[in-house]
């Protein structure tokens, strides 16, 4: 019985290595981006891997992405060609809508490859889904230099506009006085007649 069961095992093992000889590789691997920490309003970049090291052929790698959160996410790329043993860097960005509460949010997407040439055979197409973009949205706080920043602007705002009153209310008084010379000069002419 023993020797019954190690010989199935030994001819699963054979099938399974003539499986694996003609199975043409179209593997990729996926790194996943880091997490990123961000306030209402703000935006950041993130950046991730797809890697050919396995792959035997050329692939074309797609990403694939619907949005399920206030956030909003762009990838400079959705398709990428990759040659065998190569990797490419994407870049995505991440934008926090002004009005968004504070929390933890996790958007995910998928990334799929196939390859670029016709191969005979079994072919293996991955799709890694569920890679998480994860932004912790701090709430907003005013920074103690920003609001001296605004304290300093209003400052300077109302000095202005007081200098444009005293300069209008001093022009306005040196016509008066001179207003008052000219009358003063007319009624001096007109009583010494």
């Amino acid at each position: 019985m023993a020797t019954k069961l190690s010989r199935k095992i030994k001819l699963k093992c054979i099938v399974l290595f003539i499986i694996l000889l003609f199975i043409k590789s179209v593997l990729a691997g996926v790194t996943y981006p880091e997490q990123l920490s961000l306030a209402p309003g703000e935006k950041s970049e993130f950046l991730f891997a797809v890697d050919a090291a396995t792959s035997e052929i050329p692939i074309k790698c797609k990403i694939e992405f619907n949005e399920q959160t206030p956030l909003k996410i762009n990838f400079k790329k959705t398709e990428i060609t990759l040659q065998p043993g190569t990797r490419e860097f994407i870049t995505g960005e991440v934008k926090v809508p002004r009005k968004t509460n504070s929390g933890n949010y996790k958007e995910t997407f998928c990334v799929s490859c196939d390859p670029l040439v016709d191969i005979e055979g079994t072919t293996t197409r991955p799709r890694y889904c569920d890679i998480p973009i994860r932004v912790e949205i701090k709430a907003h706080e005013e920074s103690p230099q920003k609001t001296t920043k605004i304290l300093a602007s209003i400052f300077i705002s109302i000095n202005i506009i007081l200098l444009i009153i005293s300069l209008i209310l001093f022009i306005k008084r040196r016509k008066m006085s001179l207003n008052l010379f000219k009358f003063h000069n007319y009624s001096k002419k007109v009583f010494k007649k």
